[in-house]
């Protein structure tokens, strides 16, 4: 019999909202793969303007669904996942673009066995990130997140396992890495297989207009996860949270005083002298 009868088939699946300047690059970007894509699942998360003219020229090859009323990017990728027709699933984020090589260079490494498979990023006419070179992925993961969910591929049957939180409005993606790496087959590829987009809104840029307060009320995936971090890690991510963008602070005691209220001084010192290095 043809090995090809026995590749697995692929469902990319992109949750948008109102940016059809970004849409239509994404979704080229994962049709242009080296291994072939069985569809591309488009779901609007109720956006102010309508895709759909967007999405056209590509033909029957993309679904698009539309949600009822704006419920979240968690949301409408747990409804992509229900969607999805392919053994395997890969996430996309609509402002941000693969490489033609990703969706291959991740199947070659999950090999038979794996459920899961993560890859690091480079902003967009940027430099890669730092490399990830962790043999053991929990480990890796108390101490930093490798990417975004547009680095994910997962077998389906994984993801409906373990679907995005939709209370989590900050670390959806770590929370979900955590969850698929404590099943025991998440594996990662310590190589920029993604472009990401920056100098415009995300989740981790609204952060520098957010308060210590509001801050520490987006950590619900660390202490969600508590337990399992231990109280040393537990309290470095909160540290890194609180001090994020310091250097940009206009308050800056503010932000140190909450990270010494909530994370402790070890860890706020720890940090702190990371970023001045």
């Amino acid at each position: 019999m043809n090995t090809q009868d026995h590749r697995p088939t692929i469902s990319v699946v992109i949750p948008t909202c109102s940016r059809d300047d970004f849409l239509p690059e994404a979704v080229q970007s994962a049709l242009d793969q080296s291994v072939a894509i069985l569809e591309v699942i488009v779901i609007d998360d109720a956006s102010d303007t309508d895709p759909r003219p967007q999405l056209e020229r590509f033909g029957e090859r993309v679904r698009y669904e539309r949600l009822a009323q704006r419920s979240g990017a968690n949301v409408a990728r747990n409804r992509g996942i229900e969607l999805a027709r392919g053994d395997l699933v890969a996430l996309l984020d609509d402002d941000d673009l693969w490489l033609p090589e990703k969706t291959e260079t991740q199947l070659r490494v999950m090999g038979d066995a794996g459920e899961a498979c993560l890859c690091i990023a480079r902003d967009l006419d940027g430099p890669p990130d730092a490399p990830w070179r962790m043999e053991d992925v929990e480990q890796g993961l108390r101490r930093s997140n490798p990417c975004g969910t547009s680095g994910l591929i997962a077998r389906r049957e994984a993801l409906l396992a373990e679907p995005f939180d939709p209370e989590l409005r900050r670390a959806q993606d770590w929370d979900v890495f955590v969850r698929l790496a404590r099943r025991g087959t998440l594996v990662h590829v310590d190589e920029p297989l993604y472009l990401r987009r920056v100098g415009h809104a995300r989740i981790t840029t609204a952060a520098l207009s957010q308060s210590p307060r509001e801050l520490y009320a987006t950590a619900a995936a660390a202490h969600k996860h508590r337990a399992w971090l231990g109280e040393r890690a537990y309290r470095r991510r909160l540290a890194i949270l609180l001090l994020s963008f310091i250097s940009q602070r206009r308050n800056k005691l503010c932000y140190i005083a909450a990270s010494l209220w909530h994370a402790g001084p070890r860890a706020t010192i720890g940090v702190l002298a990371s970023k001045l290095r």
